[in-house]
């Protein structure tokens, strides 16, 4: 073991094993203790940076590890956030999607895939493939996805409503605001949907606008000019909510690019 005075009183200097640079420590020379102290310094002394060093690539294999097992789990992941096999496994080989199966969408949900986001276009556009794709990259980084149908949504909102449990209904909602992302599919239908489904919807959307939503809420669906006022009794405010918090696009499945909406007009 090396060891050099000090500028600093009741300080010596020390050289590392790991990479021989000199540090300080407390004097321990004239302790009683003074040999075992030496003895344990000459198995084990580390300067504060190789120290760090250490830690640092101790944190980074652990991580490692914890995203080999993540990796590993994908597939039970993806099943417990709901998302359908058919848009997340190849219907061919049975695998999960290796790559986007429509690009240019996939592209749009990862580029955007920190923001509330409304994804209208007709079907083989790669809307709910390409939210799904990104949805299972993100668990991989464990993230909390949850897809739903709209319709799915509005069977557990309505069983909620209707529980014996107490505050069934906020504990869903609550449940549904602490996710990271979440899905909601086939949110336009062929008809108006019921008082019960406006309070949801409208809901969910005033949650995002004063920010007490976690979760990022994507909705995908065939939008069309006045499907608002079709699917809504009361469609400015929900027009409003869109247009001031999502980003609203419709993927062009015949260009192959994703246009800007500023939402339907009445």
């Amino acid at each position: 073991m090396k060891i050099e005075e000090s500028k600093n009183s009741g300080f010596i200097l020390v050289d590392c094993l790991s990479c021989g640079n000199l540090y300080e420590i407390a004097d321990f020379r004239n302790d009683q203790f003074a040999n075992v102290v030496s003895n344990i310094l000459e198995q084990d002394r580390t300067c504060p940076a190789c120290e760090m060093r250490k830690a640092l690539d101790e944190s980074a294999e652990e991580d490692r590890k914890k995203k080999e097992r993540t990796a590993q789990n994908l597939p039970e992941l993806v099943k417990k956030s709901g998302i359908p096999v058919n848009y997340s496994h190849d219907r061919n080989t049975g695998e999960l999607f290796a790559k986007p199966p429509v690009y240019f969408t996939a592209q749009w949900f990862w580029l955007n895939r920190h923001s509330h986001l409304l994804l209208s276009g007709e079907t083989g556009c790669g809307k709910s493939t390409s939210a799904c794709f990104v949805a299972a990259k993100l668990l991989l980084e464990e993230k909390k996805i949850r897809y739903t149908s709209l319709r799915r949504l509005l069977a557990d909102w309505r069983s909620a409503k209707t529980s014996d449990q107490s505050y069934a209904a906020e504990k869903m909602l609550s449940d549904l605001f602490g996710q990271d992302i979440v899905i909601i599919d086939e949110v336009i239908g062929k008809a108006r949907v019921s008082s019960s489904g406006e309070e949801l919807l409208f809901e969910i959307l005033e949650s995002v606008n004063c920010g007490s939503c976690h979760a990022r809420i994507w909705l995908l669906g065939n939008f069309y000019s006045g499907s608002i006022e079709d699917t809504f009794s009361d469609p400015a405010p929900v027009r409003r909510r869109l247009q001031e918090n999502f980003i609203c696009a419709f993927a062009d499945k015949k260009t192959q690019k994703i246009e800007r909406l500023t939402v339907w007009q009445e």
